[in-house]
């Protein structure tokens, strides 16, 4: 079943969750392509065939499972953060519309695995980010995310 993506005023929703411990977080360190370079808070997009009632969290929640490695990982302890409009240039040289809705996670249970998960093949590789570095992060949206993160620290 092709995905069913959430638009919400005119944006393409998706989620994103920040690992957060010991003042570092869990960024993708993705291989670079047409884009640039792509180091990012790791992500997914809400599926309105899979993601029901309250969605943004089932998305978030199932999105953690598929990324990391289904079953190993799991988020115990987690809130909301905020949402953001990001418009993002696409490799067909127009522009995504996104809603991005970020969860910080503290705890869980599981391993956090080495790279993130994508049609069933490795898609980026995770590391460790010192939280104080958060403006070299290039996505506008992961450091006005990560602000507001360091506000409630």
């Amino acid at each position: 079943m092709e995905e069913k993506y959430s638009i919400k005023d005119g944006r393409i929703e998706a989620v994103m969750w920040i690992l957060y411990k010991d003042n570092k977080i869990l960024i993708e360190d993705r291989p670079q392509n047409e884009q640039g370079e792509s180091r990012c808070i790791p992500c997914g997009h809400i599926d309105l065939n899979r993601d029901k009632d309250d969605y943004v969290e089932s998305a978030f929640l199932r999105e953690t499972q598929e990324e990391f490695e289904s079953g190993h990982f799991i988020p115990t302890k987690y809130e909301f953060l905020t949402t953001i409009d990001f418009d993002e240039p696409n490799k067909h040289g127009g522009i995504d519309k996104l809603k991005l809705h970020y969860f910080v996670v503290t705890e869980w249970s599981g391993t956090v695995p080495e790279y993130t998960i994508e049609h069933d093949q490795k898609h980026a590789d995770l590391v460790w980010f010192p939280i104080s570095k958060y403006k070299e992060l290039p996505q506008s949206c992961d450091r006005q995310a990560l602000k507001n993160l360091l506000r409630r620290i």
